[in-house]
């Protein structure tokens, strides 16, 4: 118990001897603002021109006050003082708060009169640490003295003898300034219809356009066609809202056309990356791309997983909740920017490291927690718009990682990217996707995987931008011309009505086709254990689809795998029996009589067998 007293008063007289040290300039924050969230998190303004009857937002932080004391006094001082020096605006702002805290901040709306004069403005900002040390010590309790828990009072001193840091920064008042963002109007993700297209036919070309500002406006966009304005339109859009708005490119020659997107109006930024909006923030930083090891990183820094549903840090929607309006109006046009985003990435995944198979996904644990939630719909969402072969396959560590090929991270962080050096080594390719609009992890992975084999740095790909959507707003296009667009067959449904039927009984065999390109026909065959058994010339029109039936007979005991020629379409059936006629035949089509075997009579037709070829053949497919 003496010891404890003794360490308790050399604390108490080392905080009375040493008080925290005086804040410097650097300690010190004061910016014009648009928007804050947090210490340090805050949008700044875009310029520093204002009109008569607008509002300056003004921040204020300061930063390494005394953690030891358990509390803190900051009074902000602020004056403003117009083009002859006199003050027009004064105003005070004490914040006092109990706990090991080192920094505080405040936001200050200042009105701009509407009597004041044209010219040149300064803002003097104080903060005064006005905290009353050794008061504020003496009112802890004895065991209490590390906690500001314990019945502390904040104390303070005068401002007059109390140790503060000043800073001065201006703006301008200009009755006739231009008081809009630059971009006010974004344009982004023009989606081209067709680059095959018949003779004397027209195109389409869509473009979303947002007003990334509180106050409803307009926007005057054209299409050009080869230097040519050929469409204009104007668009009307109220605060925050978006639209697609689409225009007719008219019949075009064979061979290579540029296709354009002009705006007629003032601030407007066209945007290649797809966008997440969650107001009032806008995250459209570029999607990098860096190669290590014989896989890659992906960094995408616009919240693209949590953002797709609306969630982000500055709107801490429940997960579960957001999930449940995937599909309504709210949340479209994020949604839209995080399926194109993802389907570019599984496709350059694909194409560049995993060539063949399934995409399987998997999301790294120590994600935010509301990824668990959203990625599978976003997930399931990008496999019915593209049909994108992606199976996800869950949460998963570092240590089994040996099925996954796209890792995907949801944080605000970097992942221990040392730790996957065998990921990287098989081909993985690992997405981190920010959730913080406030930092960059660009450099914080180039300083973990410098050191990691074959590192190329983050850098933009424009391959990456085009593998399956062309983000690019503006497009060079190569327009093939034809007098018939060439039908184009799609097969799926394969069925076989029975898994295990007997020698000589026939099974249906079912597969839906539909063409999704021009008028036209096509020759369809079937193969039954290599051997063609259905072929026949269908006729269909754009658009159609029939389903095609027919009967196949085994004639022998075994195995029979079923294949549409030209697909990855394949279905196992199973025919039992000890009898083993002589001939195999399709119903209605007769096939030539082969020749009995010999030794049938060796053939077993056990129950037992027959389950052991069930399960070999099931495990060789796998």
């Amino acid at each position: 118990m003496a010891k404890v007293n003794i360490a308790i008063t050399l604390a108490l007289i080392t905080l009375i001897i040493l008080p925290a040290s005086a804040l410097t300039s650097t300690d010190f924050n004061v910016k014009i603002v648009t928007f804050v969230h947090d210490y340090n998190k805050y949008v700044t303004r875009w310029n520093n021109v204002f009109k008569q009857g607008e509002t300056l937002k003004l921040y204020l932080g300061v930063e390494n006050l005394n953690k030891n004391i358990g509390a803190v006094a900051i009074d902000f001082v602020i004056f403003v003082k117009d083009p002859n020096n006199y003050v027009v605006y004064k105003k005070v702002v004490k914040v006092r708060k109990l706990g090991y805290i080192d920094h505080v901040y405040t936001v200050v709306d200042i009105p701009i009169g509407k009597n004041w004069l044209d010219g040149k403005y300064t803002i003097e900002a104080y903060a005064f640490d006005v905290l009353n040390y050794t008061a504020v010590l003496k009112s802890y309790t004895r065991y209490n003295i590390f906690s500001a828990k314990g019945g502390g009072e904040i104390k303070t001193i005068n401002r007059k003898n109390a140790p503060y840091v000043k800073k001065e920064i201006t703006f301008y008042v200009n009755s006739n300034a231009d008081t809009t963002p630059p971009n006010r109007f974004v344009i982004f993700d023009s989606q081209f219809g067709s680059r095959v297209l018949p003779v004397n036919v027209p195109n389409k070309l869509e473009v979303s356009v947002l007003n990334n500002f509180d106050k409803d406006g307009e926007i005057k966009i054209g299409l050009k066609v080869d230097g040519i304005i050929k469409e204009v339109k104007v668009v009307d859009l109220k605060g925050y809202e978006v639209k697609r708005v689409g225009f007719t490119v008219p019949p075009l020659s064979k061979g290579t056309h540029k296709i354009e997107i002009v705006a007629f109006s003032n601030h407007v930024k066209f945007a290649d990356t797809p966008p997440i909006f969650i107001k009032p923030l806008l995250y459209d930083k570029p999607i990098l791309l860096g190669k290590v090891y014989d896989g890659c990183i992906i960094y995408t820094p616009n919240n693209y997983v949590l953002g797709s549903v609306g969630i982000s840090e500055i709107n801490n929607v429940d997960a579960k909740s957001a999930v449940s309006v995937f599909n309504e109006s709210g949340y479209i046009m994020n949604r839209e920017s995080a399926e194109r985003v993802f389907t570019n990435i599984f496709a350059y995944a694909y194409v560049n490291y995993i060539k063949t198979g399934t995409i399987t996904v998997a999301l790294l644990k120590g994600s935010d927690e509301r990824a668990e939630i959203v990625l599978p719909n976003l997930l399931e969402y990008v496999k019915k718009k593209t049909k994108a072969p992606v199976v996800y396959l869950g949460v998963r560590d570092y240590y089994h990682l040996s099925d996954v090929k796209v890792l995907i991270y949801v944080g605000n962080g970097v992942p221990r990217l040392n730790m996957l050096d065998s990921f990287f080594k098989n081909g993985g390719v690992l997405v981190i996707d920010n959730t913080g609009y406030w930092n960059d992890l660009a450099s914080s992975i180039d300083a973990q995987a410098c050191f990691m084999k074959n590192w190329s740095g983050l850098h933009y790909s424009d391959e990456l931008y085009k593998s399956y959507y062309d983000f690019n707003v503006n497009k060079v296009v190569t327009i093939t011309i034809r007098k018939h667009i060439p039908p184009r067959f799609v097969y799926s449904d394969l069925n076989i009505d029975k898994f295990i039927t007997d020698v000589g009984s026939p099974v249906t065999i079912s597969f839906k086709v539909k063409n999704i390109g021009g008028t036209g026909r096509e020759k369809v065959e079937v193969k039954v254990n290599n051997r063609v058994v259905f072929s026949r010339e269908i006729e269909l029109k754009k658009g159609e689809e029939k389903t095609i039936s027919f009967k196949y007979t085994p004639m022998s005991e075994g195995s029979y795998k079923v294949q549409i020629v030209g697909t990855d379409l394949i279905k196992i059936f199973f025919a039992k029996g000890k009898t083993e006629v002589s001939a195999e035949r399709v119903i209605p089509t007769p096939t030539p009589v082969k020749e009995k075997k010999k030794g049938a009579g060796l053939v077993v037709g056990s129950a037992a067998l027959l389950a052991v070829l069930v399960i070999i053949r099931m495990l060789m497919r796998e």
